[in-house]
């Protein structure tokens, strides 16, 4: 009897020449810098209508080999082309594969950087940004229920604040900048004024 192994909200990554992901292949290894052989297949359906802005998989597959292997997904198109595999997971007692789902797109990230014609460069570190703004945002939230209606959307809105937050800490470090400025130097924040939205949604705190 295999192991049983649920992974959950597998985003594929985006892709610009209108070729869909059509299949994910499941693959295993018993260390994490180990060799990874397939152990599954699934088929993607349905299929998205637009590769740029892919929805979110899960799939269980019966055919692992035991607690503390690690798995990871690799995309398939009908091509045969594939993608880079998502970052290995552990296969632990009472858990599932599942990684940060982003509470947003890369398309309304770049809407509000005002960045028209993104290059894959800039593709692959927006998908990075929105999944660090939305582990942090799951990590502040504490939250033991779905959300929904208004908490929904203001943590969509937290998600954008922060992933621009993040993508204006890349490109500028923290302190002072803009020292010619007329109006005297400006400063980048050390704190997140999009994570302190998220306090009317806050249940549960950390020790002090």
């Amino acid at each position: 009897m295999g192991e049983v192994i649920t992974f959950v909200g597998y985003r594929p990554p985006q892709r610009f020449d209108s070729l869909p992901w059509t299949n994910a292949h499941v693959e295993e290894a018993a260390t994490v810098d180990g060799a990874f052989t397939q152990i599954d297949t699934f088929t993607l359906s349905p299929v998205d209508i637009d590769p740029a802005s892919p929805q979110a998989r899960s799939f269980t597959t019966e055919n692992g080999a035991a607690l503390g292997y690690w798995y990871r997904v690799v995309f398939v198109d009908g091509t045969g082309d594939t993608s880079q595999p998502t970052s290995p997971v552990q296969n632990l007692a009472g858990s599932t594969a599942a990684p940060v789902v982003p509470y947003t797109t890369t398309d309304e990230l770049f809407r509000i950087l005002k960045i028209r014609n993104p290059t894959p460069q800039q593709s692959s570190a927006a998908e990075r940004i929105l999944d660090a703004a939305a582990g942090e945002i799951n990590a502040r939230m504490g939250r033991l229920n779905d959300l929904t209606g208004w908490e929904l959307q203001l943590v969509t809105e937290v998600n954008l604040e922060r992933g621009a937050e993040l993508w204006n800490e890349e490109e500028v470090p923290f302190g002072a900048i803009g020292l010619d400025s007329p109006s005297g130097p400006v400063f980048v924040s050390r704190h997140s004024r999009a994570l302190k939205k998220l306090t009317v949604l806050q249940q549960s705190w950390g020790c002090a």
